[in-house]
């Protein structure tokens, strides 16, 4: 479950952090991925700090880590709930890649979990299964909103990838200020990727209304209250989860039009009624922000 983590598990995330710290000198400042392709997927977060309360961080910090990177063009991102049952890391960085269909890896570990956080992140390409990139982020938990955009700030340099000052200026903005509204977010994100255990999708439910009360801007938690009543509506079939589910949606992208992931899942929510024009507007809105998303290619080809 999302609180338990085997031995494997965290004597994994102890090699993924030798190799990265010993890589880090080299990998920070030379080496770049070759050009080509790349589909990029995020592991959530390993906990080896011992304090299991706080395994939704790492959970959380993966979503918020895929909606950054995906804003950079030319990326592949593979959503975060496809990653989520590699989070034990029991295969191979190799097999993941495969499973996944990723070229590369991004692995972490959260190893202090008090004030101040340390978190070490490590850029894994998945066809070698080599270490090309490392770093280790200390911050406060107040903080904790910015550390995916610092992340990506440092993958994006070594990425095969055209990074301008626009791109850079939506790459660093914190999808909130408030750290109690993350924390909200960060569980929510945990049970929502848990919907199979009774109660969780209610309990989600709760804590994004609830990161939305303390921060109405924060657009990933209207968006992640929208895939939690639409996934509600897939259960019990209530055609009044459909509305609130494109409510939710469509304020998320009135505060941050520019994610790929929500127009996706906007999309979902129209195929899934029938309404297949406003679909398909949304899936190509999609694609015009990640061209290289799979998942959308996969729907347009539905709804063409």
């Amino acid at each position: 479950g999302v609180r338990r983590r085997s031995a494997m598990a965290v004597a994994a995330s102890a090699v993924v952090l030798a190799a990265t710290m010993g890589h880090r000198a080299a990998t920070s400042s030379a080496r770049t991925v070759s050009a080509g392709p790349i589909a990029l997927a995020v592991l959530p977060l390993a906990n080896a700090s011992g304090d299991g309360s706080q395994d939704h961080l790492g959970l959380g910090m993966a979503h918020l880590l895929v909606n950054s990177l995906s804003r950079l063009p030319g990326l592949t991102v593979v959503s975060a709930s496809a990653a989520l049952p590699y989070a034990d890391r029991t295969q191979s960085m190799k097999r993941i890649g495969a499973d996944l269909g990723a070229t590369l890896v991004v692995d972490g570990v959260l190893q202090r979990a008090s004030d101040p956080m340390l978190v070490t992140v490590s850029l894994v390409d998945a066809r070698s299964d080599t270490v090309i990139w490392g770093d280790s982020y200390e911050f406060r938990s107040r903080e904790a909103a910015t550390l995916p955009q610092r992340v990506a700030e440092g993958l994006a340099p070594v990425l095969p990838t055209w990074f301008g000052p626009a791109d850079r200026r939506r790459l660093l903005r914190a999808p909130t200020s408030d750290p109690d509204a993350l924390t909200d977010f960060t569980q929510a994100r945990a049970f929502l990727d848990r919907r199979d255990v009774p109660g969780n999708l209610h309990r989600s439910m709760a804590l994004f209304e609830s990161a939305i009360r303390r921060d109405p801007r924060f657009a990933l938690a209207h968006a992640g209250l929208g895939e939690a009543c639409w996934a509600l509506y897939e259960v019990t079939r209530e055609g009044d989860w459909t509305v609130k589910a494109r409510d939710a949606i469509a304020e998320a992208l009135r505060l941050d039009p520019d994610q790929p992931g929500v127009h996706y899942t906007l999309a979902l929510i129209y195929h899934g009624t029938g309404r297949n024009e406003e679909a398909l507007d949304q899936v190509r809105q999609a694609l015009i922000l990640q061209p290289g998303s799979d998942d959308a290619h996969r729907l347009l080809g539905r709804l063409l």
